[in-house]
């Protein structure tokens, strides 16, 4: 083979030839610092008007058209709520509760109203346990209206069984179960009433005291005219008793009444219901009268007569 020549000059071209399969991507880079915030957009169209029949003041809110029902779907009063109510206040002078009927017209309004149907079921339960020397209250009611009732429970259930129109319970060392003031011209502190007509027997107030001393009813009368208590039965016929006082105890008084005059405008009975027409009938013993008379019925003379001693006898 002879010597290889010199190269000879680069030749035009060639067409271009297809184009490859697109290769595996790469890795993705790092991500770059985020741009300015754009400008605000205009305000969209408002949407239509919720359910919520709520509305809003401050911090409150409020309702002023229809009823609200809790636990029913259908309240009879402003407010309905079918369930337990818890309202508690921590404050020395608090109100858990208040009911207040302003109206002062010729009305039959309620401070508060409460119903109980149930057995043993309690219309109004009041509990004031506070055992520090303060004066706190099972319940106090107000009553500002002519016709108004400071406090009224109704226990309406008719058949067997021990129920309350009110019942209030004081634990503390000057607490009052029950507490009624009444500043007006004919008002009531505290009138209870049983209208029921029937056999049996109810209590217009029943009142009871457990203590050594305890007074189951204290009537205190300041004005120069005032009653302590009074008593009235209504019926003109039968036997009811504007007031009746019972002791179980030998040396017990059924009734005490001390200073002051005493004045009875019927007939008399000691020892017997029935005096008549005798303003003073004693039956059972003698009449003495100490430090001066003695009137009696025997059927022999007695053996030491004394000073002033008068006897009737009914053998002769």
């Amino acid at each position: 083979q002879g010597i290889q020549g010199e190269q000879g000059p680069q030749g035009e071209p060639g067409l271009k030839g297809d184009k490859g399969d697109t290769g595996d991507m790469g890795p993705q880079g790092s991500i770059g610092p985020a741009g300015p915030e754009g400008p605000q957009g205009p305000q969209g169209i408002q949407g239509d008007p919720g359910d919520s029949h709520w509305q809003i003041s401050d911090s409150n809110i409020y309702y002023s058209d229809g009823s609200v029902g809790i636990g029913t779907a259908e309240p009879n009063e402003e407010l309905s709520v079918i369930g337990t109510i818890s309202a508690y206040d921590s404050n020395d002078s608090g109100i858990g509760v208040q009911g207040l009927a302003t109206n002062s017209g010729i009305v039959t309004n309620y401070g508060g109203y409460f119903e109980a149907g149930g057995y043993f079921g309690r219309a109004v339960y009041g509990l004031a346990d506070n055992n520090s020397p303060s004066t706190n209250y099972g319940g106090y009611f107000e009553a500002r209206g002519r016709d108004a009732r400071a406090v009224y429970g109704e226990a309406s259930y008719t058949g067997t069984g021990t129920n309350y129109g009110g019942h209030f319970k004081a634990l503390g060392g000057r607490g009052w179960a029950v507490h009624g003031e009444a500043t007006g011209n004919e008002a009531r502190g505290v009138s209870g009433q049983a209208t029921y007509t029937g056999t049996g027997t109810n209590y217009g107030g029943y009142f009871e005291a457990a203590a050594l001393r305890g007074q189951g009813v204290r009537g205190v009368a300041s004005g120069n005219e005032g009653t302590g208590v009074y008593g009235y039965a209504t019926d003109s016929s039968g036997t009811n008793y504007a007031l009746y006082g019972k002791t179980n105890s030998a040396t017990g008084y059924a009734g005490y009444f001390e200073g002051g005059l005493n004045y009875f405008e019927g007939s008399v009975g000691i020892g017997t219901t029935t005096p008549g027409t005798n303003k003073l009938e004693v039956q059972g013993g003698p009449i003495k009268a100490t430090g001066g008379l003695i009137i009696e019925t025997r059927t022999s003379d007695p053996a030491t007569p004394v000073t002033g001693q008068i006897w009737l006898r009914t053998d002769l």
